[in-house]
């Protein structure tokens, strides 16, 4: 983990930059608290320990053909299991049940129905990355397309994408990480997000927007967010300011995660 001391920063992209989506409104966000973010997804050994501690629970998606090596990022776990994967990880550190940051529906169930806790922000407890941190986290205090630079043809030596990946995920660290020591912000597998993918929004004067506070009952049908870009995308979709998503029960072949957890 990667402790990161955040503030302010300049999210979503410029008018004017390359392959730019429709959603990425450039505004001030504010992330008011210090958090500490793997620096790496999560490997399938490290899952692997998950899914043996809740074999009657857990789904096994067919991801060995895109994820070949046991320190290569697992893929294919829904939202819903990567919040509870987050929940059990809390309960190997030893972190009190109170500080865990999601809670199982009424049938006990991590499944339609739960919830984020409503202080999940402030718990102590591992946790999806929202999506402020997560780009925060990527751009390591760059405004530019990529944590590298604008360049994309050095893309190569950061990300594992469509040109370079030969169509499966690479070992977690295997190319240069970003200025903040994290491996795969761009490319390899993308990542699931916290947060239900929202329209963004500006302030008026120009002040930082705070980081929303998603902490509303998980429906099947909300799209959650995904970041990074994955071995199957063209470069534009790993840049910084990229957008995606799916909805939580889907099970996708190129979605891994890696957990945060707040430290202040």
């Amino acid at each position: 983990m990667v402790a990161l001391e955040a503030g302010d920063f300049v999210m979503g992209s410029p008018d004017l930059e390359p392959e730019r989506g429709g959603d990425e409104l450039q505004h001030l966000r504010r992330i008011g608290r210090t958090f500490a973010i793997a620096s790496k997804a999560i490997t399938k050994a490290q899952y692997r320990k998950f899914q043996e501690a809740n074999y009657a629970d857990i789904s096994y998606p067919y991801a060995d053909g895109y994820s070949r090596t046991d320190d290569s990022p697992m893929l294919g776990m829904k939202w819903y299991e990567a919040a509870w994967c987050c929940n059990w990880l809390s309960e190997q550190d030893g972190i009190p049940k109170d500080q865990w940051c999601y809670l199982p529906n009424e049938a006990g169930k991590y499944a339609q129905g739960m919830k984020p806790a409503d202080d999940y922000r402030a718990r102590i407890g591992y946790r999806l990355p929202t999506e402020g941190e997560w780009e925060f986290a990527c751009r390591a205090r760059t405004s530019t397309t990529f944590s590298f630079g604008a360049d994309v043809t050095l893309l190569r030596h950061y990300g594992w994408y469509m040109i370079n990946s030969d169509d499966h995920t690479w070992p977690g660290g295997s190319l240069k990480p970003n200025d903040f020591g994290l491996f795969d912000m761009h490319g390899n597998n993308w990542e699931w997000l916290h947060d239900i993918h929202y329209s963004y929004t500006a302030s008026s004067d120009g002040t930082a927007v705070e980081d929303p506070n998603d902490i509303a009952v998980v429906k099947d049908v909300d799209v959650r967010l995904n970041r990074g870009g994955s071995f199957q995308q063209l470069p534009h979709e790993a840049r910084s300011a990229s957008r995606s998503g799916c909805q939580a029960p889907l099970q996708i072949l190129t979605i891994g995660f890696r957990p945060v957890k707040t430290i202040k």
